[in-house]
């Protein structure tokens, strides 16, 4: 029988920490400086802020709020008209009501519908201005929640554009010169201590260029380079926050294309205010204390594996179609260590100091690749209760790619856009976007609280239409329902096949929304109907 129990399945890993190895106990060290609160301490704090009833419109479920979503977004938008407000929060509204990529599969309305093709095609609406509101929620949601620190992950990604005849401004997407073509994007996403994300914090979109990158890639400047992206969304989200709220620490979140040095230069300036965590790509020389930078004589791989074992833990890995699921008994190092960075453009050697983390597993089963992370933070790991903070932030990085996901495929469908210009198409991309990050949000916040009244995220005309269309009564009829049941209940309707072990996706539960959400249009105007006979009679 189907049922709307929560599912045991998901990302997060189960982390269970052991002391170190090493025989010989020793006196706890002191309290790190400016160092957050433990992670477990703040989903307590939160989740009992929720419990007692500290709710907003903007702790909501995606559905019941999306009105009150779309006015606090961009309710206080600066477009250059009052209309143009009105109507980008009637747009944002419709989306999260309806996501889709193409703008003709939102509305219904021919008058809605043109009007939101103007909005997306007025030069006087700013893409600058959109992101600007969105960063602006997600900040206000933060401070709300009391959060201390945020994490902040950011990566790059692309949007495909069909553009055969090269008449929307489009760039190439790969290094061949018969690729796909697209737009390119550089986004960030905020999240609170516990990996829910708040909103997106950046997004900016550009277009490459149709000459080939060149062989001498290391020889070019910075802001010659996708580099500078990186950069540039560092120093915006840094800005906008700091200008409206100087309290909130930020925790950057990067992966491995974040490892060059100008990067880890801007790391490292900014640390005494900030955060920030980078999967480390390259085994980089590092300077030792008697040595000028000139002469590093060893690496970073070599120096964590002669630093003692802070511990170890266990982290549950699910089965894949090309590994059995095991626990995975991990060591952890770290180390403090001086990178030699190198500008090879300019032949100079410039110093880095930063903590180095390593988490390698160890009696791996035989033919299985062990796991191995290898983390650059200016965090300090100065205990290894910091080292598996470090590790559960690290592990909220993968957020950005499941916002890519709800954004292009599993969401609002953002490649199959048709709009024609660039800028066209950043107003829109943003608007999906911030629509995705609620989606997003709203898919975990039911698997991490599946006991919330289903009151708390739907209307009761809401929950009805999901009555009126379950075919087995997941949502019970004439009694209160969970917000884990609807979901379940829109599991089934979008072709679920009711797994013990996974839980349903994003994908499969709005399949189900949009059928309910034709079955409340069309009870709407039957209603109305009514309502008109019974007038004329």
């Amino acid at each position: 029988a189907r049922t709307g129990q929560p599912a045991s399945g998901g990302r997060s890993p189960h982390l269970r920490g052991r002391a170190p190895r090493a025989s010989g106990a020793t006196e706890p060290p002191p309290a790190l400086p400016r160092a957050p609160p433990p992670l477990v301490l703040w989903i307590d704090l939160i989740s009992g802020a929720l419990d007692a009833g500290e709710k907003s419109s903007t702790t909501k479920g995606m559905y019941n709020g999306t009105e009150n979503w779309a006015q606090d977004v961009f309710g206080g938008c600066a477009v250059g008209d009052v209309r143009r407000t009105r109507r980008l929060v009637r747009v944002a509204h419709a989306v999260l009501q309806r996501p889709e990529g193409r703008i003709s599969a939102v509305f219904d309305s021919p008058a809605e519908l043109a009007g939101a093709y103007d909005l997306m095609e007025n030069d006087q609406v700013d893409p600058e201005q959109l992101a600007h509101s969105l960063t602006i929620f997600a900040l206000n949601r933060a401070k709300q929640l009391k959060c201390p620190f945020v994490w902040v992950p950011t990566d790059g990604t692309s949007v495909s554009v069909t553009d055969r005849a090269r008449t929307k401004g489009t760039g190439r997407l790969s290094n061949t010169m018969f690729g796909a073509r697209g737009d390119k994007v550089h986004d960030a996403l905020l999240l609170d201590p516990t990996g829910t994300p708040l909103g997106l914090a950046a997004m900016t979109c550009w277009q490459r260029t149709q000459k080939l990158a060149r062989k001498d890639h290391e020889r070019r400047d910075t802001h010659d380079k996708e580099t500078q992206r990186w950069l540039d969304a560092r120093a915006k989200i840094r800005d906008t926050i700091r200008k409206h709220d100087t309290s909130i620490e930020l925790h950057f979140l990067h992966d491995r294309e974040a490892d060059a040095w100008p990067i880890l230069l801007d790391v490292v300036e900014h640390r005494d205010r900030e955060f920030t965590t980078i999967r480390a790509q390259w085994d980089r020389r590092l300077v030792q204390e008697s040595s000028p930078v000139e002469e590093s004589t060893s690496k970073l791989r070599a120096a964590l594996a002669s630093s003692p074992v802070q511990g170890e833990y266990d982290l549950e890995l699910p089965a894949t179609p090309g590994r059995a699921a095991r626990v995975a008994q991990l060591v952890v190092r770290s180390c403090r260590v001086t990178l030699d960075l190198r500008d090879r453009k300019h032949g100079d050697h410039r110093a880095a100091d930063v903590w180095a983390l390593c988490v390698q597993e160890h009696d791996a089963p035989e033919g299985m690749k062990p796991l191995e992370w290898l983390l650059l933070t200016t965090y300090p790991l100065e205990n290894f209760e910091a080292c598996l903070l470090v590790l559960q932030g690290y592990s909220y990085r993968w957020r950005v790619e499941e916002f890519h996901q709800a954004w292009k495929t599993a969401g609002t469908d953002v490649e199959s856009t048709q709009l024609h210009a660039p800028d066209h198409r950043a107003r829109w991309y943003l608007v999906l976007a911030g629509a995705a990050a609620e989606l997003l949000r709203w898919k975990l916040l039911s698997r991490a609280t599946p006991l919330r009244p289903a009151s708390e995220v739907f209307t009761e005309e809401q929950l009805e239409a999901v009555r009126d269309m379950q075919v087995d009564e997941v949502v019970p009829e004439g009694a209160s329902a969970t917000a884990w049941q609807v979901w379940i209940a829109l599991a089934y309707l979008g072709g679920w096949a009711g797994s013990k072990t996974r839980p349903p996706g994003l994908q499969i539960v709005l399949r189900g929304w949009q059928r309910v959400h034709s079955h409340m249009i069309g009870l709407r105007r039957r209603r109305s109907r009514k309502s008109s006979d019974l007038s004329g009679a």
